[in-house]
């Protein structure tokens, strides 16, 4: 028998990066980060010109698994404006 699936609120602070690659000619970045959970995908603002962002950025949704240690993971990805903006 399937366990039964809970509905859980899950909550993602997308807080800060520190010491990031500089992707940008003069030496700085544009950062902007995809996050991925559970189906789900989120994309923050970019920060311009910077390799220390801070988004302060809050997600929250539902999701459905039978426990919380079966909880997917997040997949979070950084990347610079420029070339995100791009594709």
């Amino acid at each position: 028998k399937k366990p039964e699936m809970k509905k859980w609120k899950v909550v993602c602070n997308l807080y800060q990066a520190q010491d990031l690659i500089a992707a940008d000619d003069d030496g700085s970045s544009d950062p902007i980060c995809e996050i991925y959970f559970s189906g789900w995908i989120f994309k923050s603002t970019p920060i311009m010109n910077t390799l220390n962002p801070i988004w302060n950025y809050r997600m929250e949704f539902q999701a459905e698994f039978d426990d919380f240690d079966d909880c997917p993971p997040f997949l979070i990805t950084v990347w610079d404006y420029d070339e995100f903006d791009s594709n």
